[in-house]
């Protein structure tokens, strides 16, 4: 723990936030009362503007008491747990959530930065290295560049614990007893809710290497049939643990946006193929430059390349170990492993570009296998530093002169950098530790011991400079234009806002109880994307962002926007009432805006190949609804119907009242995921898609009771898996057979 405070440094006892609060003030209206200012490095600013509301949003439902399925403040609502990454029920985030925001994130990077430090120590020990040289290679892991400039993400809340999943399957190697079961089973489950299933599959694939690794050049002798059963159970007890979880997310896959993309493009995946210049980051991450200076000169992001460097120290020792005689074949293989790793998540050779274009590869980054790459060198090169002697000197001395001259060659043309200069002085610390060595007053000092303080303060100062810290009073500060849209909507019902341009960015509305039509996540419904694609244009950087200027859009009216943000001096449309004007912007209110849930006048056949064609002819969404229980071509009336009251706990649930003279379709702008449930008087009724889109349906003659909540079945049955994964769990560890 105390080299995981040392890392974190100032963030941790100071008022100041690693994360990238700047990149979300930089727009307004946040912008106008803060003031102007620099991006200090934008490489990682989905940590602010996305993932931050996403847990924001998990984070006021299950402390409200509700369960965190409905995320109302996104994409016109959205399923919470479709996002994946939002990850309400990964221990890192259930373990933190007193924690205030932003804050609570920097304690998820604190636990995880300790998972990976202890489980990688535990790792290395069982591979009967002594203690130094453990905690120095847990260090390679734990603090290298792929965990640290990721550490903010949702990701690393899988992949920081890779060591414990490799440690639980060496555990059940040497005894599979209930203990390994219950470790094993736990860590799965960790693994499968940490809201990264690409992560998650690079790990299982890990996990199963290691386990070859074992049958080639085991460490101890396996009862392998115990291993296989033991193993198998606890696989299947964590996957049933998580079930709540991931299941949700598969349920949504099929209308996602995602699937939509991968049926039309051959590679999904999308992993990178990295040119062969860039190998030079091997020996120096800073070749290209820095983004907090603003000198980063590569067309990819620096956390994508970045991260291929471990270290000239572990980087020397696995280029002593290939060829020395001294070297076992397990050294070997995990040498060939991260090599491998390395060749598939950088798309080199064609063996690599097959993988990547094959199923199940095809359809994740397999870029995400350099973690599991760092792992395996880190293993490697802390098994031969523990039996350094002198015998390994000379191929140790001859890959250090290599990795120099390496090195300075590089830097031929490198963007200058003085943390460039702390990976040679670390290799010169270690070689200052061997030289001890034949000191006789020193002779018994560890190696590692000397060297884990110069390697330690190398990825510190590396990492440090890319998380700066920034002040914690850009994040959600108050707005005088949110104190308005209060005051006026304060008895209203439901509705939405949207932001002009780069105002009020997707998903910030989070921060501040608002619903937004835009917003970010692979998995938004697809039919909804087209919708909003129609509307405006995307930015051609930033694809999460609806570039929105034409405001007199009949579909902004249907999809209850309200009101409308824009920068200082611009106007919305003449046709909106102009609210405020102030610092952060003008606020214009809607009058046309339609509510959550409307009668249609009239109900008209859609053609099921073009949705957006089709609601362009329509033109007022609110007079024609677009439905498919009627005859094809036809177009007739709807009944008359009132909707007396609106109510909407703001977690997935409303209740409104109707008084209908006849059957009558009531139409929403609520987004037609799976997983809504409706009654009517309390008895289930079925839903009718409206406008392609939303959710409608219809309700009797007389007084109604409507009630429409979000609860996916999907979860429901995961429920029961988790209970089903419980009970095994607890029959396993009170079992008197180990």
């Amino acid at each position: 723990m105390g080299l995981t405070i040392l890392f974190l440094g100032p963030v941790v006892i100071t008022g100041q936030s690693p994360l990238p609060l700047d990149a979300a003030a930089a727009g307004y209206p946040i912008r106008g009362v803060v003031g102007d200012g620099t991006v200090s490095n934008s490489t990682t600013s989905e940590t602010a503007r996305q993932v931050l509301p996403w847990f924001a949003a998990g984070k006021q439902a299950l402390l409200s008491g509700h369960l965190p399925l409905w995320n109302r403040h996104s994409l016109s609502g959205h399923p919470l747990l479709g996002y994946s990454q939002s990850a309400p029920f990964s221990p890192f985030f259930l373990s933190t959530i007193f924690v205030p925001l932003p804050r609570q994130m920097v304690a998820m990077a604190a636990l995880k930065l300790f998972c990976g430090l202890l489980f990688g120590c535990l790792l290395m020990r069982r591979e009967g290295i002594g203690w130094w040289v453990s905690i120095l290679g847990s260090m390679i892991f734990a603090l290298s560049l792929y965990e640290v400039v990721f550490l903010y993400y949702p990701m690393t809340s899988v992949t920081a614990l890779l060591p414990a999943l490799l440690y639980s399957v060496s555990r059940m190697l040497d005894r599979a007893g209930r203990a390994s079961i219950v470790l094993l089973g736990l860590v799965t489950a960790g693994m499968m809710t940490g809201g990264h299933p690409e992560s998650a599959f690079h790990s299982a694939i890990a996990a199963v290497g290691w386990l070859l690794l074992e049958a080639v050049a085991p460490r101890h002798q396996a009862d392998w049939r115990s291993v296989v059963k033991a193993t198998t159970i606890a696989v299947i007890v964590g996957v049933l643990l998580s079930s709540p979880a991931w299941l949700p997310v598969v349920e949504q896959i099929p209308k996602s946006m995602r699937n939509a993309e991968t049926v039309h493009t051959e590679r999904s995946g999308h992993t990178p193929r990295l040119e062969i210049h860039a190998t030079a980051l091997l020996l120096d991450p800073n070749h290209f430059g820095h983004p907090s200076r603003q000198n980063w000169s590569h067309r990819s992001n620096y956390a994508e390349l970045a991260s291929l460097y471990i270290g000239l120290i572990p980087l020397a020792i696995l280029m002593a170990a290939v060829p020395s005689r001294r070297s076992a074949r397990r050294d070997r293989l995990l040498i060939v492993g991260w090599a491998i790793c390395l060749l598939i998540a950088f798309d080199w050779t064609p063996i690599a570009q097959l993988i990547n274009s094959t199923l199940p590869f095809s359809l994740v980054a397999n870029a995400r296998l350099r973690f599991v790459a760092t792992l395996l060198a880190a293993v490697a090169s802390a098994r031969y530093l523990h039996r350094l002697d002198r015998r390994d000197l000379g191929w140790l001395a001859l890959s250090t002169s290599v990795v120099i001259i390496g090195w300075i060659v590089v830097g031929q043309s490198r963007v200058e950098e003085q943390a460039s200069y702390l990976g040679p002085a670390a290799l010169l610390g270690l070689w200052v530790a061997i030289a001890l060595r034949f000191v006789p007053r020193f002779s018994r000092i560890s190696v590692a011991a000397v060297a884990i303080p110069v390697f330690f303060l190398e990825l510190a100062v590396l990492n440090s400079s890319f998380h700066p810290p920034r002040d914690e009073k850009l994040f959600a500060p108050k707005l005088p234009i949110m104190g308005t849209i209060r005051t006026h909507s304060a008895e209203a019902g439901p509705f939405r806002v949207v932001g002009r341009n780069w105002t009020l960015l997707p998903d910030l509305a989070t921060h501040y109880g608002l619903e937004d039509i835009r917003g970010v996540d692979p998995l938004a419904l697809a039919s909804y994307v087209d919708i909003l694609d129609s509307t405006a244009p995307r930015h051609p950087r930033w694809r999460h962002v609806w570039l929105i200027r034409d405001f007199n859009q009949p579909i902004l009216d249907f999809l209850n926007v309200r009101y409308v943000l824009t920068e200082p001096g611009k106007r919305a449309h003449r046709r909106f009432e102009h609210l405020y004007s102030g610092p952060d912007g003008e606020l214009f209110f809607n009058p046309r805006a339609q509510p959550r849930f409307f009668v249609p006048r009239r109900l008209k056949e859609r053609d099921a190949i073009d949705l957006v064609d089709n609601l362009a002819q329509i033109g007022n969404l609110g007079r024609t609804a677009l439905v498919e229980s009627i005859d094809f071509g036809s177009v007739r009336r709807n009944a008359k119907a009132t909707i007396t009251k609106i109510e909407d706990d703001g977690f997935g649930r409303f209740r409104l009242v109707t008084i209908a003279g006849a059957p009558t379709l009531i139409a929403s702008s609520l987004p037609n995921v799976p997983g809504w449930r409706l009654r009517l008087n309390g008895e289930p009724a079925t839903m009718e898609e409206v406008n392609g889109a939303f959710v409608g349906f219809t309700v009797p003659a007389g007084h109604t009771e409507v009630n429409l909540h979000y609860h996916p079945r999907s979860f429901d049955f995961g429920l029961v898996l988790a209970l089903i994964g419980m009970i095994t769990l607890v029959v396993v560890s009170t079992s008197k057979h180990d």
